[in-house]
C-alpha cells in the first residue's frame, strides 16, 4: 500500500511540474551575432584591421508565430541603403542589412542583404541541415536547449542549441530544421556565435519584406547566389575567398 501511495505521489509531483512549463509559438528574440576578426583574418591582409577591436559585435531580432518568421537589425535604416555598402569595406561580416523571412507553411525563404554596392536577393526553399541530436544540455535566454551537430558546406561543422519549449521551427539567419526554435548557433571555423540574449513573449506583427522597386535582377536561388559570391570574392586570396564566401552563405 505504501509503495502504491509513493508511486502515485512522483506521478502527481511529475504531472505537476509539466503542466507548469510553458509553450509558444510566437514571440520576439534577441540575438547578438559575434565574430572574432582576428582570428578569422589570421594571415591575411585584413588581420591588422583587428589588432585592437578583435571582435565584431552586431544585435538582430527575430519575431516568430506559428507560420512565419523575420529575422533582421532592428538599427537598420533601409533608407540609408547605399552606406551600408561602406560598411562591408570595414567588415568580414555580411552587413546590418541582412534580413531574412522565412514562410513555414510554404517552406520557403526570402534573404535580402548588400553585397558590395548591389542589393541581393535570394528566394528558395528554407535551408536543410542534416542534424544530429545529442544529449548535452544548457541553458540559453532561460530555456533548457538541446544541443545538435551539422554539416554545412559539405565539410563545415555547425553546432546548434534549440528548445522544443518555443514550438516554431525557425532560427537566426537561415537556420532551422530542428524539432524547436534554435537559440544558440556556433561556426568554429569561421570563429562566429549567434546567442539569444533575451525572449519576450509577444504576438509581433510580421510582414514578408518587399523586393526593392528599383531591383532589375531576378532573385537568385541558393545555388546561383553561391557562384555569385565566388565570383565576388575569387581575387581575395586562398585561403579568405572560401572564407567569405562561407560568411556570406551563411
Amino acid at each position: 500500500m505504501i509503495k502504491k501511495c509513493l508511486i502515485f505521489t512522483f506521478f502527481c509531483i511529475f504531472v505537476s511540474a509539466f503542466s507548469q512549463t510553458l509553450f509558444y509559438n510566437s514571440g520576439s528574440i534577441q540575438f547578438q551575432r559575434k565574430t572574432n576578426a582576428f582570428r578569422l583574418t589570421e594571415g591575411g591582409w585584413m588581420n591588422r584591421m583587428y589588432e585592437k577591436n578583435k571582435f565584431l559585435n552586431d544585435t538582430f531580432r527575430l519575431d516568430f508565430d506559428s507560420s512565419q518568421s523575420l529575422y533582421f537589425n532592428p538599427s537598420y535604416d533601409p533608407d540609408e541603403g547605399g552606406r551600408d555598402g561602406m560598411y562591408f569595406s570595414m567588415s568580414v561580416n555580411p552587413s546590418k542589412s541582412n534580413v531574412v523571412y522565412k514562410n513555414h507553411n510554404s517552406d520557403t525563404l526570402w534573404v535580402m542583404r548588400e553585397l558590395f554596392d548591389e542589393r541581393i536577393v535570394i528566394h528558395d526553399s528554407i535551408r536543410k541541415i542534416q542534424w544530429k541530436i545529442t544529449d548535452e544540455v544548457r541553458e540559453i535566454a532561460g530555456f533548457s536547449c538541446h544541443k545538435a551537430i551539422g554539416i554545412l558546406f559539405d565539410s563545415m561543422y555547425v553546432v546548434a542549441f534549440y528548445t522544443d519549449q518555443i514550438i516554431t521551427q525557425s532560427g537566426p539567419e537561415s537556420f532551422g530544421n530542428l524539432p524547436g526554435m534554435i537559440l544558440g548557433v556556433a561556426i568554429p571555423r569561421l570563429h562566429t556565435t549567434w546567442m539569444a540574449l533575451d525572449f519576450k513573449a509577444e504576438k509581433p506583427s510580421i510582414k514578408k519584406p518587399s523586393v526593392p522597386k528599383k531591383k532589375k535582377t531576378p532573385p537568385y536561388n541558393w545555388n546561383n547566389y553561391y557562384l555569385k559570391l565566388s565570383e565576388r570574392f575569387k581575387d581575395w586570396g586562398a585561403p579568405f575567398n572560401n572564407i567569405m564566401v562561407w560568411m556570406w552563405g551563411v
